[in-house]
């Protein structure tokens, strides 16, 4: 997944940095050519996803190929996914544990913490449960 950032000018001679489909992310740096702005930014990025997680809040996806991004694994994607549909139909956690079989609570916590090395099997057992499928295509690499 990439997801898009803008770099505009900002105060002090130093670098604004946001994220079109997450507006809460701001992100100031350095305004010169040494700075690593990617870093700061797939960070802060990161912890959005991870509020919009915990708020049972949609995570906008980007929907074309920006000039500007960061890049996710697709892991994390799946993650997302899965939230996302869980939000759209108003599923509580507690459902999805039934769905997969009355699994342990801390199974379906993992599957939504974007910090935890989730396996694609439990993650596709998830989705399917919700009636999703993961379609994977690869391209050549930019």
């Amino acid at each position: 997944m990439r997801y898009p950032f803008a770099v505009a000018a900002g105060p002090q001679e130093r670098l604004l940095i946001t994220c079109p489909l997450l507006p809460e992310v701001s992100v100031t740096c350095a305004d010169d050519d040494d700075t690593d702005i990617v870093s700061p930014v797939r960070e802060a990025i990161w912890a959005a996803f991870a509020t919009r997680i915990a708020d049972r809040r949609a995570i906008a996806l980007p929907s074309e190929e920006p000039t500007l991004f960061v890049s996710f694994p697709p892991i994390t994607v799946l993650k997302i996914e899965l939230h996302n549909a869980m939000v759209a139909t108003g599923m509580r956690k507690a459902h999805l544990r039934r769905l997969l079989g009355d699994v342990q609570p801390m199974i379906v916590d993992r599957l939504l913490d974007i910090d935890h090395a989730s396996r694609l099997v439990q993650l596709e057992a998830a989705l399917a449960a919700m009636g999703r499928e993961i379609v994977i295509t690869t391209r050549a690499a930019a």
